[in-house]
């Protein structure tokens, strides 16, 4: 049975991630709850869980406090800041196109491109950690250790970590519009944790 969720396939795998495994039954809801108001001290029904995973059939729009609750599950301050406005099924995400972060070799170098004209080059250090080794952004500097979730193309990279001189300075989106628009997977190489 394929399941439709409320929720684009970004989020879902933020959640998953944050989650610890795959939401693939009713009863994942009521321990996801359980998860959501131990970290946040916010309340979302298991009903509401289960509607947002396509558990129920019902299309209702979730309501803000909700996508805001989930937001600081994933440790962002809001939906907003989140970058996923949308609540649909993203139906044009081609699967093949996008890395599955967990996949990943240590010292995999992926060039992640995206608008307006902004190109990055990043090594992985592992645990969804890349180091930058070349950027034309001017918010990220070569050497910044970014946190990533998930890469996949029509979605704003989201960074939820930036660590620079081992100070986490913050977070990070990018290509808030249009999202990701080339993403390269390199030959592996080792990363020895020095910057480059």
């Amino acid at each position: 049975m394929q399941i439709l969720s409320m929720l684009s396939k970004y989020v879902l795998i933020l959640i998953e991630n944050e989650f610890g495994r795959q939401i693939r039954y009713p009863m994942d809801c009521d321990e996801l709850k359980i998860s959501i108001l131990k970290k946040t001290g916010l309340n979302i029904s298991s009903s509401t869980l289960k509607r947002m995973f396509g558990f129920y059939k019902e299309t209702e729009k979730a309501r803000l406090y909700t996508l805001d609750t989930i937001a600081k599950y994933l440790d962002y301050p809001n939906w907003d800041h989140l970058g996923a406005a949308s609540l649909e099924n993203d139906s044009e995400l081609m699967l093949d196109e996008d890395f599955d972060i967990a996949t990943l070799e240590v010292g995999a170098r992926i060039t992640v491109k995206y608008s307006p004209g902004r190109t990055l080059e990043l090594h992985f250090l592992g645990a969804y950690q890349f180091r930058v080794a070349e950027t034309n952004s001017p918010k990220l500097l070569i050497g910044d250790i970014l946190e990533v979730s998930s890469l996949l193309k029509k979605h704003p990279i989201i960074c939820k970590k930036i660590i620079r001189n081992d100070k986490n300075i913050g977070t990070y989106v990018g290509g808030k519009k249009d999202g990701i628009t080339y993403l390269g997977i390199a030959k592996q190489e080792v990363d020895n944790g020095k910057q480059p």
